[in-house]
């Protein structure tokens, strides 16, 4: 299943920069609808809506934060 799990990365949520936030790349779903059904179609189940396949917002932001001021984590455990 890797890799075709590899493939479908690739195909429908490829490794990109981050909007606000260039520095940091993810994979990022091009459709989230499209990611779903080609995820169902490889583990051969139903997997839920993947929120895994996008940026949010407020992680973006609190990156360009923790970026922009490091001092703010600086010694500190950041999950």
């Amino acid at each position: 299943m890797s890799d075709g799990f590899e493939a479908l990365l690739d195909t429908r949520a490829p490794f990109t920069p981050v909007d606000l936030c260039p520095e940091v790349s993810v994979f990022q779903a091009t459709n989230l609808h499209e990611l779903k059904d080609a995820l169902n179609d490889l583990v051969g189940a139903e997997t839920g809506t993947p929120y895994w396949g996008l940026a949010w917002p407020a992680g973006a932001a609190m990156a360009r934060i923790v970026l922009d001021d490091p001092s703010l984590v600086r010694g500190k455990l950041v999950l």
